[in-house]
């Protein structure tokens, strides 16, 4: 039995227990809830119930309104009118309606997806670095393996660009993507390869780089050469050392944010750069050099 569930996209009310209009709504979602009213009872359903449960779902429309929505359903043969006592869904409108379920489901998981990997304060951050670690690590051992020649020059020429930015104090972040895209790309999995796009790319906020770039260089942690130490090992075929050098390089960005985000985990990334790089500037007791040992 298909449950009454609201689209997470409902459009917002203006205030606590206000009702919706049917204009408010996308056509597609009346229909599922239409369906849905009809499917959780056993018996022909009339106008007068599948007006009742849209209201229930928080949209308000007339009896002529919802007798419209009904008849269009007829005509996509999703309904059937039995006599005057109302309609039931067809065969075609069960499929119908299991697929909208799946594909409501797959939706919410997507939109699940998409809050986790949402990088909000400095926590979240880390926990991106540590499902980085191990995606990317497998990415760049699978790399060694399967990257052509070309490949291992595209990724080469990605490096080296990015050293010359590092050095230059310039923007490296698009750089940076690039490289490790490059690397899940030659590694030929479709599933490595979208979760790294995913994990990179969805998270484009300047505020959330310039946390990242500033806390690497506040605490002296950019290692542009970190990238070449990968390379090495994806063209000399060697895939236990290209999986052991990404994971060196990533280990180095956790250890430097874990340790410069000190008591700010939970605290909101947008303003925070300036507290990340003063501690992470902060010179530690015990280091011969006055700085912390990456």
């Amino acid at each position: 039995m298909a449950a009454l569930r609201p689209n997470s996209a409902r459009p917002a009310s203006t205030g606590p227990g206000d009702m919706l209009t049917s204009a408010s709504w996308p056509p597609g979602e009346l229909v599922y809830l239409a369906l849905c009213g009809i499917s959780a009872d056993r018996g022909p359903v009339g106008c007068l119930k599948v007006q009742q449960a849209l209201s229930q779902a928080g949209i308000d429309v007339s009896e002529a309104t919802a007798t419209r929505l009904l008849r269009s359903t007829d005509l996509k043969g999703l309904t059937e009118p039995i006599g005057n006592k109302g309609r039931v869904l067809t065969k075609e409108g069960q499929v119908y309606l299991e697929g909208l379920e799946q594909a409501r489901a797959m939706a919410g998981r997507q939109t699940d997806l998409m809050r986790a990997i949402q990088i909000e304060t400095l926590e979240d951050l880390l926990q991106s670095l540590n499902a980085r670690r191990g995606v990317e690590a497998e990415a760049a051992r699978l790399a060694a393996v399967r990257a052509t020649d070309a490949e291992v020059a595209e990724i080469e020429k990605s490096i080296r660009k990015h050293i010359s930015l590092a050095r230059s104090g310039k923007d490296v972040a698009q750089a940076n993507r690039e490289i490790h895209i490059l690397i899940a790309e030659a590694a030929r999995s479709r599933v490595l390869e979208a979760v790294i796009k995913l994990l990179f790319e969805y998270n484009t906020d300047p505020q959330i780089q310039a946390v990242g770039l500033e806390t690497q260089r506040a605490s002296h942690a950019i290692n542009p050469e970190d990238h070449l130490a990968i390379l090495d090992a994806i063209r000399a075929r060697q895939p236990g050392k290209a999986e052991e050098a990404m994971k060196m390089h990533i280990d180095r960005l956790i250890r430097v944010v874990t340790s410069s985000t000190a008591g700010e985990g939970n605290v909101h990334i947008k303003g925070t750069a300036e507290t990340v790089v003063r501690k992470s500037a902060a010179p530690t007791v015990g280091d011969e050099d006055g700085r912390k040992s990456r």
